[in-house]
């Protein structure tokens, strides 16, 4: 088992590599033909402590928050970049 970091990223580039993101299947095309398939790893993504939103409840697409992903609980600015996102990858 292996992890792959990302980051630290700004908060949109954060989004896209969220499974539901833009460059999540490039992201995994990527990794997959540079280990093959037999390889067991997860992604884990940092995020740029500058960028860690505040949680606001909204319907609006680009601010929807998605809990365990894109939502934290903060009273002052984070003073590290965020590491808390883990992917795990099956296939």
């Amino acid at each position: 088992n292996f992890r792959v970091v990302l980051g630290a990223l700004k908060f949109t580039q954060f989004q896209a590599f969220l499974p539901n993101g833009t460059a999540h299947k490039p992201m995994l095309s990527i990794i997959k033909f540079m280990i093959g398939h037999e390889q067991d790893y997860d992604v884990q993504l940092k995020l740029k402590a500058k960028e860690v939103p505040s949680c606001i409840l909204t319907t609006r697409a680009k601010r929807k928050p998605m809990l365990g992903w894109t939502t934290w609980l903060k009273t002052k600015p984070f003073t590290k970049d965020d590491e808390q996102v883990i992917l795990k990858i099956e296939e």
